[in-house]
């Protein structure tokens, strides 16, 4: 059972709504003023961000198609790529 561009895409999403939430639920918490919490905030907002410039990523990728496959984004496809008129 393989994960098809649309779940890789839902599951992201998913995860980028989770760590927003989980961001502003921790946000109160982080608000002293020692390293430790300032490295907290920016740890979330750094995951946070990532996650969400992951999820636009993947939908344009869906939308336009810029890569077929993992392995074609990564380089490692061996083959000739074929175009297909639809």
């Amino acid at each position: 059972m393989g994960l098809t561009s649309n779940k890789v895409l839902a599951l992201t999403v998913v995860c980028a709504v989770v760590m927003f939430a989980v961001t502003i639920w921790l946000w109160p918490r982080l608000s002293r003023h020692d390293w430790k919490t300032i490295l907290g905030r920016l740890g979330l907002l750094i995951a946070t961000q990532l996650l969400v410039f992951a999820a636009v990523g993947l939908a344009t990728n869906n939308s336009f198609l810029f890569f077929g496959s993992w392995t074609d984004l990564f380089g490692q496809e061996q083959g000739v790529g074929v175009v297909v008129d639809h």
